[in-house]
């Protein structure tokens, strides 16, 4: 998993717009694209009107006194509303599903805005806006929002999934909050589903600290081979460990399962390192640049730098197992010297 920096995947300017146009049914621009508001405060507000007591009343309260946060706070000041929620489970089917119709998830990402001979989603443009490029969850598959373009005869268009870290069948109140929508993959959308968080004991991307949540790496750990077949061969798991006991992720996600798909990756990177630590690889160091992050990426056609990993898949991998070995001890000696 790597950390995603709320602040920075949904600025502040941006999130006090979005306030107003999901609230208040301002318009909004995203990259050009400006779409209708949608008036959320007025449909809450009708609602309200049906339910003059019980905990449906009670609920609603919290929603219509917090509403700036549950949209737009950060991840632990919506986990705080979530508790205040959680109290009155288990709220009515019929209560739920018409918390959903208010909080109209689908309606709002399908809104579609048209310039030039592109149309586009607002849907789309929410996750280009983020800027995050590969799943969080699983850091292998990279997150997509395409259209066609105006060449193109074809009219098509495309959109890696957001998940709702709090599932909107149990917490329909929160599917329109920024805190709550994950850009992700979508396997990882297909294997968390519905599930909760809490009873699935899971940590949110918007939580996490630092990407050593999680860390990858691999059995054994000798350098004992003579190419790239027998590194290879020589590798018989991939180990995916959390800092963090009983915590769910790894084993919803199949972490582990999936990423012993990746030993040859394990294995050119270790070729790498050998012969880069004999003096083997010969490099141009106009070419590499002087900064160890460059050197890093171009060595390992990945990035180094934690707040990177979102841009390409398994750099948190690659990063992981090549600390392993020591690449930055390496690299400084043989090249920034």
């Amino acid at each position: 998993m790597v950390p995603l920096n709320f602040e920075s995947v949904f600025p502040k300017k941006f999130r006090e717009k979005y306030f107003k146009f999901v609230a208040k049914g301002e318009t909004l621009e995203i990259n050009g694209f400006t779409f209708n508001g949608f008036e959320l405060e007025q449909k809450i507000e009708e609602l309200k009107s049906k339910y003059s007591n019980g905990k449906e009343h009670d609920v609603l309260e919290i929603i219509n006194c917090n509403l700036e946060e549950i949209l737009i706070g950060d991840f632990n000041t919506l986990k705080d509303i979530v508790i205040k929620i959680s109290r009155y489970d288990p709220l009515p089917d019929e209560f739920l599903k018409e918390l959903k119709d208010v909080f109209n998830y689908d309606g709002l990402m399908s809104r579609q805005k048209t310039k030039s001979n592109i149309t586009k989603k607002f849907g789309h443009a929410l996750l280009e806006l983020t800027e995050v490029r590969v799943c969080p969850y699983c850091n292998r598959e990279f997150v997509n929002a395409v259209v066609s373009s105006e060449e193109s005869s074809e009219k098509l268009a495309y959109r890696s999934p957001f998940d709702h870290f709090y599932p909107q069948s149990k917490y329909p109140m929160f599917s329109l909050s920024l805190a709550n929508l994950i850009p992700c993959c979508t396997t990882c959308n297909s294997l968390k589903r519905e599930k909760d968080p809490n009873e699935k004991k899971l940590k949110s991307v918007y939580e996490l600290k630092n990407s050593k949540f999680i860390i990858f790496d691999y059995y054994p750990n000798e350098l004992d081979f003579t190419d790239l077949k027998t590194a290879e061969n020589s590798i018989e798991e991939i180990e995916v460990k959390s800092s963090e006991e009983d915590v769910g992720n790894i084993s919803l996600f199949l972490l582990k399962e999936r990423y012993q798909f990746h030993k040859a990756e394990v294995a050119e990177l270790l070729v790498k390192y050998k012969y880069l630590n004999k003096g083997k690889f010969k490099m141009d160091k106009k070419l590499l640049g002087e900064g160890i992050e460059d050197i890093y990426r171009l060595l390992f056609a990945n990035y180094s730098r934690e707040e990177d990993f979102r841009k390409r898949p398994l750099a948190k991998f690659t990063h992981d197992i090549l600390s392993r070995i020591g690449w930055e001890q390496i690299l400084k000696k043989l090249f920034c010297q």
